[in-house]
């Protein structure tokens, strides 16, 4: 298992879905957080092989809050 340490800043409490995509944009992994205002830093185990991946945090409508490249080298 490798850690995912990431961060999102939200300016109003919300359910976020955060979604992690391969390179060819085949989702591996998906969680939902129920976060309050301010600032977070999310860690969280994950099993994915090398390669480049996408994180993508959405709100509860669909909408794209950010994405980030996670890069794993084993």
């Amino acid at each position: 298992f490798n850690k995912l340490y990431t961060s999102i800043t939200l300016d109003q409490s919300e359910k976020i879905v955060l979604d992690i995509y391969n390179i060819l944009g085949v989702k591996q992994e998906s969680d939902v957080l129920n976060l309050s205002v301010g600032n977070h830093l999310i860690m969280k185990d994950i099993d994915l092989i090398s390669g480049q991946y996408l994180v993508v945090f959405k709100n509860s409508e669909g909408l794209t809050l950010s994405t980030q490249q996670l890069v794993i080298v084993k």
